[in-house]
């Protein structure tokens, strides 16, 4: 029985579909609505989905009665919402609600189509220009509705992404006009500080967060706006009250670790930027002012030897000829032996290298007898 039961299902399934189809548009759906129902809830989304598109045909292109168009506008919702959810089909989702909001453009059933499909342009298809049409058609349509504020919120984010900041400002300043005291008015006000830091604008984006600040919020809400402060202050280059507001948000704000971080980076730069004390000399003196420069250093050179006073050359050893017949006016050679004590010179004196030759002594008178 347990493995015949799917195929018993089926075949329940299909004498519904044709009791449905023989008895006519006039008959009532609701028993085979059940079944689509009852495949939905089991998440046989499949099935579910061929069986509402087969209810759906012999509700097209015909005059329906308010019943059948319960049934109308309950079939395209639920097979708007599987091919959405479950089959992620889209393209199929975006015209199952289009068909509904044709049909029904006034109920809540069309609200929440549009946004359907406004959030699968923006997030699911990535087509920021449709997301826009489909967001301010569904604030035009239903300007009292609650949901409208959120819509109104989606505008200004989508002309943010597309850096149109100027016109996300601008808004910005409808949503607070329209719903000042709202939730989405403080966001609003958030996105147009958000908008100025985003262009470097710091200044503005401070007044525009200290401003935000001094109203009534809740403490993580606060906590955000500390911490976009804080980087306006660093972006400034104001590293103390950047570590302030770093501080002041640490305790409330959603990811911890991420501002324990900041005030580590903070701090490091604050320790690394103190100004060491120095030492103050006094000025040089003027004597010193004007040094003629060091020598530049050239490539070494052989020392040069001393100069030494030249030695005394030794006498000339005499030939033997000039032994047997000696000059007849040479002169006996003083040794330093034979010298006169008085002729002798100290030792640490030097000669001088060219002595002039002393006059020889004038030559006696001769008596003559």
């Amino acid at each position: 029985m347990l493995t015949d039961s799917p195929l018993m299902l089926r075949r329940f399934i299909v004498m519904g579909l044709c009791l449905t189809l023989i008895s006519g548009c006039g008959s009532d759906l609701q028993p085979a609505l059940d079944q689509a129902n009852d495949l939905l809830f089991q998440q046989n989304y499949v099935e579910a989905e061929r069986l509402y598109r087969k209810l759906l045909k012999p509700l097209e292109n015909q005059p329906l009665s308010d019943s059948q168009k319960e049934h109308h506008l309950l079939i395209l919702g639920r097979l708007g919402r599987i091919n959405s959810l479950y089959l992620r089909d889209y393209n199929q989702a975006i015209t199952d609600y289009s068909i509904l909001v044709q049909h029904y453009p006034k109920t809540e059933d069309a609200f929440a189509a549009r946004a359907t499909v406004a959030d699968i342009y923006h997030h699911k298809l990535g087509k920021h220009q449709a997301a826009l049409d489909e967001f301010q058609k569904l604030v035009s349509q239903f300007p009292n509705k609650a949901r409208s504020q959120w819509a109104q919120l989606q505008i200004i984010t989508i002309y943010l992404q597309l850096k149109n900041y100027e016109q996300a400002r601008t808004e910005a300043e409808a949503l607070l006009k329209l719903w000042p005291a709202s939730d989405e008015a403080r966001q609003a006000q958030f996105l147009i500080a958000n908008s100025y830091y985003i262009q470097g604008r710091h200044t503005e984006a401070i007044a525009t967060y200290t401003q935000l600040l001094n109203q009534d919020a809740d403490p993580e809400f606060k906590a955000l706006i500390h911490f976009e402060l804080a980087n306006c202050y660093q972006s400034l280059g104001d590293e103390k009250h950047a570590l302030d507001h770093y501080y002041a948000c640490l305790a409330a704000h959603p990811n911890p670790l991420l501002v324990q971080r900041k005030i580590r980076k903070t701090r490091g730069r604050l320790t690394s930027s103190a100004k060491k004390p120095r030492i103050h000399r006094a000025a040089p003196s003027h004597r010193y002012a004007s040094r003629t420069p060091a020598p530049k250093k050239t490539r070494a050179s052989r020392p040069t030897p001393k100069k030494t006073a030249p030695k005394a050359e030794d006498p000339p050893t005499p030939s033997p000829e000039a032994l047997l017949d000696p000059e007849p006016n040479a002169e006996p050679e003083v040794t330093p032996e034979t010298a006169p004590e008085a002729e002798q010179e100290s030792p640490t004196t030097l000669t001088p290298p060219n002595p002039e030759p002393e006059s020889e002594p004038a030559p006696e008178p001769q008596i003559v007898f």
